[in-house]
């Protein structure tokens, strides 16, 4: 198609770069979810914080190819003039040390990497969150017919209710379901990051209903009252903020960071994921496949009773810790 002859060809080693380029962001890059278009630029969304990354750019002419991909002319080609792993980066500094809630889960890895021993401080209050088990359904429309069912029950009695999504699509889409309900809902995602202070601190009022992408699992202190003091008590006796995730991560890191938005400082709180079998991360690394045909359930409207699912899906989780821990993590986790 190309009229290259042989692709593979040492002449056409550029042809076949650019080729591989254009592949990845047509194919395996999603507007809304990898990156967003604002201002007539393409922003890249960083997976872990759900916040636009900026001052960063693909490599490799994949910027570009996303550019051409949205139909915006590209402003320069930038040029990646080296790079390095993050792990050696960090070694370069003659002392090493963080803090962060959610370290215990990979001290594994903060030891291989790093020679770090993580040391766990207690609470300054007792936690006293619940933290429900999953709910696992079979498609989508079950799912999301359960959750909204959940958000309006929480609703009615007052209780505030913080949604994380997968995605900025995600996001906007599934707001919608619960204003189809009467529920009037914020969308909080990287299309409009400027308006993060406000709304997370309105987050914690009586009935309020935010969905945020990862913007709001990280690094964010969601009083409960919200700016008025005096709607804490009717608050607490709500039950605190309860914390809905729509689906697994690649890393338990980020919906353990999701969930420590519930029950700060002693208050109470609640968290619960729904997940379903055709979720992107269950395809992606087909953990499906693991579930033994005897426990795999039919499609059905209810919630999957089975235990061995969710051993299952908490397992193969683990696997892919360990598999992007190996290879570097699904970004390379290099710094260029």
């Amino acid at each position: 198609m190309l009229g290259k002859g042989d692709i593979f060809s040492p002449e056409n080693l550029e042809s076949l770069a650019l080729l591989h380029s254009a592949l990845h962001a047509e194919v395996l890059l999603k507007k809304d979810r990898d990156y967003i278009v604002k201002a007539g630029k393409v922003k890249i969304i960083d997976e872990f914080t759900g916040r636009i990354a900026q001052n960063r750019h693909w490599p490799d002419h994949l910027q570009t190819a996303v550019e051409a991909k949205e139909g915006i002319t590209p402003d320069h080609e930038a040029t990646v003039l080296g790079s390095i792993a993050l792990q050696h980066y960090l070694s370069l500094y003659p002392i090493i040390a963080g803090m962060t809630g959610t370290a215990k889960t990979s001290s594994g890895e903060i030891r291989e990497f790093y020679r770090i021993e993580v040391v766990e401080i207690p609470t300054n209050k007792p936690s006293v969150r619940i933290d429900h088990p999953h709910r696992i359904f079979t498609n989508i429309k079950a799912k999301e017919k359960a959750l909204i069912r959940e958000v309006k029950k929480a609703n009615q009695k007052g209780q505030p209710v913080l949604i994380g999504t997968l995605s900025v699509q995600e996001s906007e889409r599934l707001a919608q379901k619960p204003e189809e309900e009467g529920i009037r809902c914020r969308v909080l995602n990287a299309r409009n990051d400027e308006m993060e202070v406000k709304m997370i601190a309105r987050a914690g009022e009586p009935e309020a209903v935010t969905v945020s992408t990862n913007m709001a699992g990280r690094g964010v202190d969601i009083r409960l009252g919200g700016e008025n003091e005096q709607e804490k008590a009717g608050v607490v006796r709500s039950g605190g903020l309860y914390v809905i995730g729509t689906g697994l991560h690649e890393s338990q890191r980020i919906e353990n960071q999701l969930r420590g938005r519930a029950g700060r400082q002693g208050d109470p709180g609640e968290t619960r994921f729904f997940i379903r079998l055709e979720d992107e991360l269950v395809k992606k690394y087909q953990l499906d496949s693991l579930i033994p045909l005897k426990y795999y359930p039919p499609n059905q409207e209810d919630p999957v009773d089975s235990p061995e699912v969710l051993k299952v899906l908490a397992h193969g989780q683990r696997i892919i810790e360990g598999y992007l821990g190996d290879s570097g993590g699904s970004n390379g986790n290099i710094l260029r």
